[in-house]
């Protein structure tokens, strides 16, 4: 599917397995097209997913369908809201506590450009969101460092609030270079979930 930063489907399912169990329900705030959630029903979970670009969100209510489509006892929601107010946009929509959020939060757009490694070039035709004009207003992938950071700290406090007690909050991250720098965007994650008070 045409995303920029996809989730890798088997890392979500070893998240999934290691810190969740068959029929507790995994959120992710930022799903994107929903591998987290697709992986999450395979598994045996319910899903909530919620994204704030609609095309991102349609394909992953369609990614869920038909994941369950072969689990029918299972149940998966994808919302369009804003990430950085949890509480607000999953209020009277989904069932909350939830056990475990998984997630992958945006590097901004200069991490999905078109690599080369070694002599071949490895092409990323689907790099970009949408266009400025499409933007939902809470777009952190787009955004400048300390507004995505702010947005972080934000998303982790709504998790705060919508996770049980004893469930885990896990967060894919890795480093990237930008205008040749490079940034420990791990680092800023665990300093912003730190910050948010998990």
């Amino acid at each position: 599917m045409p995303h920029p930063p996809k989730m890798w489907p088997h890392i979500a399912a070893e998240a999934i397995a290691r810190y969740s169990k068959p029929g507790q329900i995994v959120l992710d705030p930022m799903c994107g097209i929903g591998t987290t959630l697709v992986e999450a029903i395979r598994l045996g979970r319910d899903t909530v997913g919620i994204d704030c670009e609609p095309r991102w969100a349609r394909i992953a209510a369609a990614n869920v369908r038909r994941a369950l489509s072969d689990a029918p006892k299972r149940c998966g929601q994808v919302f369009r809201g804003d990430a950085t107010d949890l509480v607000a946009t999953l209020r009277g929509r989904a069932v909350i506590p939830v056990d475990m959020v998984l997630t992958s939060p945006p590097y901004g757009a200069f991490a999905h450009g078109n690599p080369t490694k070694g002599t071949v070039p490895v092409v990323n035709r689907h790099h970009r969101y949408a266009q400025p004009w499409q933007r939902h207003r809470h777009q952190l992938a787009t955004t400048s460092t300390s507004r995505l950071q702010a947005g972080l700290v934000a998303m982790f406090s709504g998790c705060q609030t919508v996770l049980r007690p004893g469930g885990y909050v896990v967060v894919t991250a890795r480093p990237y270079t930008e205008a040749g720098i490079l940034v420990d965007f791990p680092s800023q994650v665990i300093r912003c979930a730190i910050a948010a008070g998990l």
